[in-house]
């Protein structure tokens, strides 16, 4: 806005209405930054026309604005980082607590195989007691059965034998 004024003044040689004009501005209640341009273009306007107490007094206020404008920037600048540092941070910890879930999970994992694996083993080191066990049972099942058959094999003979010597009285 400034900026175009200043041209349309300058073309149709008017620097006074310039000067009023951008006066106003910085007199009224206009944004910073029209402000910040009407002080540069009213400096310019003075140097041109050699009277540098007006210039440096408006190059004053355009440092000032400047200032203000660049402390509003270096602000937004430090929530800018602020949110980077949140988003960073925020994202680091994301990160940590699904690599923690991860290691967890896994953890649940190998902790579950070792038992099952534990189990089975004992599970198998019962199952071979046990067949032991049915083996020597089974053994000693035979090992009965065989006497008895002898037994009754001997009953047979003594039988026989009592038969025979019987007879031969």
């Amino acid at each position: 806005m400034a900026k175009a004024d200043h041209v349309r003044f300058i073309s149709t040689h008017q620097p006074d209405s310039a000067i009023s004009r951008y006066r106003a501005v910085i007199a009224g209640t206009a944004d910073l930054q029209g402000k910040y341009d009407a002080s540069k273009l009213l400096v310019q306007i003075y140097k041109e026309r050699g009277d540098l107490d007006r210039a440096t007094a408006y190059a004053d206020l355009f440092i000032r604005f400047s200032d203000t404008l660049n402390l509003g920037e270096r602000q937004r600048l430090a929530a800018t980082v602020g949110n980077k540092y949140q988003y960073h941070t925020n994202k680091t910890r994301e990160e940590q607590t699904r690599q923690k879930a991860a290691f967890y999970r896994q953890l649940t994992l190998a902790v579950a195989a070792a038992a099952t694996f534990v189990i089975l083993v004992l599970v198998l080191l019962m199952l071979h007691r046990r067949n032991k066990r049915l083996q020597e049972v089974i053994a000693s099942t035979n090992a009965l059965i065989s006497a008895n058959r002898q037994v009754e094999k001997l009953k047979e003979e003594v039988r026989m034998r009592e038969s025979e010597f019987t007879n031969l009285k």
